[in-house]
């Protein structure tokens, strides 16, 4: 899989290291660029995901694979079986000190001074390096891919607004469940749906959240059944299924 690395440059300039090909792109040009180059799925190599990914899914770009480097050399550095030395070389006491983005300031140019000017490629041929001299290469491998995805899922959720605002969740509730209840009893929405199911049943103290409540109340309507299943349950007519 082709690897492309994307670096800060002073003058709002990204330099992208594409394989043996090296060439300079502004930042107003980087979405167009990545655009372009994901269809044939790159793994991007940057410094941090939560400083790269969000101006890109501004643009409208959303890409499969990437390695944060942050987050692998961290990784790396405490991996007992990893020889930390590998990881040494120019600029790497930067990358011992970079610190995450915060989520309030995302801009590419705008946050930690640390990353500034990093050249991504150099840190990430010395992380290949110690990745495949280790005697865990394999699993590494497969746990620094799993780290650089969940960065970019946690872009992406941030991006579209998840976790969601309190009062717009407690809105949502309300509005499908009714007014908050009192603690330990039914929202008004489900207490009128448990009405209904023990009228089905015939069973006036019926409580449906107990399962051996609903599995006898189940049996004595002549249903055979022997789980609460959801898909064992839809298999009956009834019309408190």
């Amino acid at each position: 899989m082709t690897r492309v690395s994307l670096s800060r440059l002073p003058g709002e300039r990204v330099l992208v290291v594409d394989g043996d090909v090296e060439r300079e792109v502004a930042v107003a040009d980087l979405p167009a660029y990545v655009s372009e180059r994901e269809v044939t799925t790159p793994r991007w190599v940057w410094d941090d995901t939560a400083r790269w990914y969000p101006p890109l899914l501004a643009a409208g770009v959303r890409v499969e694979r990437c390695h944060d480097l942050r987050l692998g050399h961290q990784l790396l550095r405490r991996a007992p079986a990893v020889d930390r030395h590998l990881l040494d070389g120019e600029q790497s006491e930067h990358w011992d000190r970079l610190g995450p983005s915060t989520a309030s300031d995302p801009a590419l140019f705008s946050v930690d001074h640390t990353a500034e000017h990093l050249r991504a490629d150099l840190e990430d041929a010395r992380q290949l390096a110690a990745v495949a001299a280790s005697s865990e290469s394999a699993r590494l491998g497969l746990l620094l891919a799993a780290e650089s995805a969940g960065a970019l899922v946690a872009a992406e959720m941030t991006y579209a607004g998840v976790p969601w605002r309190v009062d717009v969740h407690e809105r949502l509730l309300s509005d499908l469940l009714g007014p908050r209840p009192p603690r330990g009893a039914r929202p008004q929405g489900l207490e009128a749906l448990a009405a209904d199911v023990r009228a089905a049943f015939e069973a006036p103290g019926l409580n449906p959240d107990s399962r051996p409540e609903l599995l006898a109340a189940l049996r004595r309507a002549g249903l055979d059944v022997t789980d609460t299943r959801s898909s064992t349950l839809r298999a009956f007519e009834n019309p408190g299924i």
